[in-house]
């Protein structure tokens, strides 16, 4: 085999493993079932699919005009999927800090337009809930902590009044325990309550999950 041959060789061999390469990448590609639609996506850019149709959701125009070489550190988490009124809830953040302020956001599949609600602080979201009614988007704020240092209790539970786009903060009831602990449910029971469930943070807890209610009632909005 001469010099030309081997290089020729060689570059087969090159753009056999490239191709591979990417064909793994689209084998790995993770979906996330919510309802009667699936989520995949970046850091940022997040894709939609329902049955045969899919859509490609890039929040880009939602970033600060201003934030220059921040917005190299951008963020979007996805936090519910409204199916009655089919809209994606998300948010987005810029910022290379662990707990970072966060705009929260719809997109809506039946207008394909976003809108904005509110503005809180985190270093990401867990799961959320939107009530029956379509006026009240519920999710876990998760906080930043040290490996080195103590167990931090995940449990900021924070309630947006989309219809005023108001933020209510509510007292999170912890009976079962007093350890460390993290709520790992979060549903609507009606359109005035909001369920939550919570185990140990670390070893689970004897007698396995807790749970708490939240009445609007007794929430405050700002």
């Amino acid at each position: 085999m001469n010099a030309d041959e081997r290089g020729s060789r060689t570059g087969q061999c090159a753009t056999a493993l490239f191709l591979l390469f990417v064909a793994s990448l689209g084998a790995s590609e993770v979906w996330t079932r919510w309802g009667s639609i699936e989520t995949s996506g970046t850091d940022f850019a997040f894709r939609i699919r329902e049955a045969s149709r899919e859509w490609t959701i890039d929040p880009s125009p939602l970033l600060p005009k201003d934030c220059g070489q921040m917005c190299e550190y951008r963020y979007s988490h996805i936090i519910a999927w409204d199916e009655q009124y089919r809209r994606i809830y998300f948010a987005i953040a810029v910022g290379p800090s662990w707990d970072k302020p966060w705009g929260i956001y719809n997109y809506s599949l039946t207008t394909h337009r976003f809108t904005r609600f509110a503005d809180t602080d985190a270093a990401y979201f867990q799961f959320g809930a939107v009530s029956d009614s379509g006026r009240y988007l519920a999710y876990l704020k998760m906080h930043h902590q040290s490996a080195a240092g103590p167990c931090r209790s995940q449990t900021d539970i924070e309630i947006v009044d989309l219809w005023n786009r108001r933020i209510g903060n509510p007292a999170v009831s912890l009976d079962g325990s007093t350890e460390c602990v993290i709520v790992v449910i979060l549903k609507w029971s009606s359109r005035s309550e909001l369920e939550y469930g919570y185990r140990s943070n670390g070893a689970e807890i004897p007698g396995g999950l807790f749970s708490g209610r939240i009445n609007l009632g007794s929430v405050v909005f700002h």
